[in-house]
């Protein structure tokens, strides 16, 4: 389950079985036009007006306020030939871009092209820093790709491979400091 607040102030959820809607005094659902259902998660992202559902199988799709529904985005699986995907997360720039991390590399898709920023690397978790930066954490290490000339350069690079499970990011701006949940090892900072 994923929740989030847009700019016209609803509320908005994700499950397995689509979205919701939810405002002061209205609950609406949405089914979401899967192509198959065989994923085990569904996230909702909201950034500049974009509202984006998305599985764990690589289905994305965009709400259409116009229609007031979800109308299919990209299905990562038919564009990379790969019919057993595992997406991890994905993130909305300021630029309107999607970041997508998955096991099979990052790919960026922003006006209906898809660019494969760092293939053959599993991505574990990708998080937003600033307006120019990612968090990336791979199983080699995590780092910071900078989204405009796509340098990536770890800060941690684990002596070992799989050292670290990053599950996902929590960046303090206040503090300065990386919060990082894992998969076997506990909050990291």
């Amino acid at each position: 389950l994923s929740i989030v607040k847009n700019a016209n102030g609803f509320n908005w959820g994700a499950s397995k079985t689509g979205a919701i809607r939810i405002s002061e005094n209205d609950c609406r659902t949405y089914n979401l036009p899967y192509s198959t259902s065989n994923n085990y998660f569904t996230k909702i992202m909201c950034k500049n007006n974009m509202l984006i559902a998305y599985t764990n199988n690589g289905q994305f799709f965009s709400y259409n306020e116009l229609y007031d529904r979800f109308d299919p985005l990209i299905d990562l699986r038919h564009v990379l030939n790969e019919n057993y995907l595992s997406l991890h997360k994905a993130v909305i720039c300021n630029d309107g871009s999607l970041w997508i991390g998955c096991v099979n590399g990052l790919y960026k898709f922003h006006n209906g092209s898809l660019t494969g920023v760092l293939p053959e690397n599993n991505i574990q978790s990708i998080e937003v820093y600033d307006e120019t930066r990612i968090f990336v954490a791979t199983t080699l290490g995590i780092g910071l790709l900078d989204i405009n000339t796509q340098e990536y350069n770890y800060f941690d690079k684990y002596k070992n491979e799989h050292e670290i499970e990053a599950s996902s990011f929590f960046y303090d701006n206040a503090t300065g400091l990386i919060w990082i949940g894992t998969i076997s090892s506990g909050l990291l900072c």
